[in-house]
């Protein structure tokens, strides 16, 4: 049927961005041998996008701590989080510096010569107090900065081999036990089956669903729909973030940053109108206010520019000096993109599907529920620290914390691979995937038409009206989708191939998103619901849970006991 080899591994980890090369790290040092399985290049994966910055409670301009950060976390969360996960995040947080500085990361640094740290949404002092200074950056490079670090260690280990280009087709499972992994090798055309009890899902989240999304175009959600059909459980795939200030004409990200440096959203009447939504924090306060708030105005007519379809983030006040010493990023993205002179010009911005606070529903330590020998981490996970709404910076976070948690898990839980590997119907599952001839423009044509139904209907402000009409015209979309095949039977180098099994996986994702948020009658986070637009915590202070076997369910929140705990319960969120 197709040319193959069999590769024994003793752990497989799907995803060369910053979790699944933090993972290595920590694997490596215990001799075992590991292959990092990536579509692309590894300085191309998604998080180099990552601008702002990472949290860590250090302290350097003014008292910080631990539950503070906690507080911070749970609160943007909609009270949705795990908290015995948010207190793994923020109480390793410090060490994840200590970690990324001794692999030679540049932080910006003050005049005193310690890490600067910037102010960012929902984040403060004393439970609320003040806004705190916690974001510790590379300018606005963060992402590609510590990419470049964790790249480098990585190739200093003998024991990790990277395969790049490669891609994952199916998990294999014996007796709900991982046992190995099919992989399609781009270069070669051969099908790889990796031998293996134990496979690390760090390939990213799925905002490529959405039609105007600032995700890389690899954002498809392929580690989701591997683990879905391995028998995974998948939780809240109803939160979607969306960017408060992406360009307007195309989504390019425009980091928060700079609204930590002091830039502000202004209206087509130049009011500062954050002041209406968030009279404490304005423009800091959390993401999904500030989306919806953007939501607002422009639907009140409140928009600049002839379509109206947009606010301007002013930036020109803050200097050149600032500007160029902790934005360049932006501005050499406002300039390529939008064609405008930040330092003389306001940015014209509107929401954007950014991260998908939902994934592959696992423990507090990484290991997937319901399978042996998975463990899942970074954006394809829900562990769930961000819960409704991610704090900003959290998710740089995120990846080193959990890339380690995980790890540590497997050396817990390791043991020899005595299992015998049965790849023999997956192999012809992937094989069906060639019948007849469909062009690459048909797929690309398919994957915008299912983009839009989401864009138009489950986007920063849904109902019960719209989330009907999104699944009555998913359903007839879906039905083409999943009928799609192609003729070439040729692996090398099949981008029609590779399209098509990434637009089948969003389209398997794409109906447990619609599903999940109509059968979420409340709003929170960044699910908001105009016909249900209160907090329902009878109802639904429950996370969402798919599963092919069982379909959707809800499961309690996890929560933590102790001197914490009264600080953590719900409460109206004001910013």
């Amino acid at each position: 049927m197709f040319q193959t080899e069999i590769i024994e591994q003793d752990v497989v980890i799907i995803g060369a961005g910053g979790a699944g090369l933090r993972a290595a790290l920590e694997l490596a040092d215990a001799k075992y041998n590991i292959a990092i399985i990536s579509k692309v290049p590894v300085l191309k994966s998604h998080t180099i996008a990552a601008q702002g910055g990472i949290n860590a409670p250090l302290g350097n301009y003014g008292a910080d701590q631990a539950d503070w950060f906690i507080y911070d976390t749970v609160k943007a969360s909609d009270y949705l989080a795990d908290q015995d996960a948010v207190e793994i995040l923020c109480n390793e947080a410090e060490q994840v510096i200590n970690d990324l500085a001794a692999l030679a990361v540049p932080f910006t640094k003050d005049e005193q010569g310690q890490i600067y740290q910037r102010k960012y949404g929902g984040q403060t002092v004393n439970f609320g107090a003040a806004l705190a200074r916690r974001a510790c950056g590379v300018g606005d490079q963060t992402g590609a900065e510590i990419m470049l670090k964790l790249h480098q260690a990585v190739l200093a280990k003998q024991n990790i081999k990277i395969y790049a280009e490669h891609f994952a087709i199916e998990l294999l499972t014996d007796a709900q036990q991982i046992s190995g992994v099919l992989i399609w090798d781009f270069a070669s055309g051969k099908i790889k089956i990796f031998k293996t009890k134990y496979i690390i899902i760090a390939s990213g989240g799925f905002a490529g669903l959405y039609k105007t999304n600032t995700a890389a175009q690899i954002c498809t959600g392929d580690g989701l729909s591997l683990a879905l059909r391995a028998g995974a459980m998948l939780k809240d795939m109803e939160f979607v973030q969306f960017h408060p200030t992406a360009l307007s004409s195309n989504g390019v990200l425009i980091s928060e940053a700079a609204r930590g440096e002091g830039a502000y959203l202004t209206n087509n009447l130049g009011e500062k109108f954050m002041e209406q939504y968030a009279p404490k924090y304005r423009d800091l306060a959390s993401r999904d206010v500030i989306a919806r708030a953007i939501f607002n105005e422009l639907k009140e007519g409140r928009g600049c520019g002839e379509a109206a379809d947009h606010v301007h983030l002013n930036i020109a006040h803050l200097g050149k000096e600032i500007i160029d010493k902790y934005l360049s990023n932006l501005v050499s993205n406002s300039k390529l993109f939008a064609k405008i002179d930040p330092y003389q010009e306001p940015i014209p911005v509107r929401p954007a599907a950014h991260y998908t606070m939902g994934g592959i529903a696992t423990d507090k330590n990484s290991r997937v529920i319901g399978l042996s020998g998975l463990y899942a981490i970074g954006e394809a996970a829900c562990t769930s620290v961000h819960g409704a709404n991610r704090l900003g910076c959290n998710s740089l976070l995120e990846l080193m914390v959990f890339g380690k948690q995980a790890a540590l898990a497997i050396k817990e839980d390791f043991k020899a691979n005595d299992l015998v590997v049965q790849h023999e119907v997956s192999l012809k599952k992937f094989h069906d995937n060639f019948r007849e001839i469909k062009s690459l423009a048909d797929i690309a044509e398919l994957k915008s038409a299912l983009g839009k139904i989401l864009e138009d209907y489950v986007g920063v402000v849904r109902d019960e009206a719209s989330l009907q009409q999104a699944l009555v015209e998913y359903n007839k979309l879906s039905a083409e989708i999943e009928q799609l095949t192609i003729s070439d039977t040729n692996l090398k180098h099949n981008n029609e191939l590779l399209a098509l099994l990434e637009l089948k996986n969003l389209n398997q994702l794409a109906r447990i998103v619609i599903e999940s948020a109509l059968a979420r009658q409340e709003s929170r986070g960044a699910h908001y619901r105009s016909d249900h637009p209160q907090r329902d915590d009878q109802k639904f202070m429950q996370h969402s849970i798919y599963s092919d076997a069982v379909g959707l369910d809800f499961a309690e929140v996890r929560k933590i006991t102790g001197r914490l705990a009264a600080k953590l319960k719900p409460e109206a969120r004001k910013y």
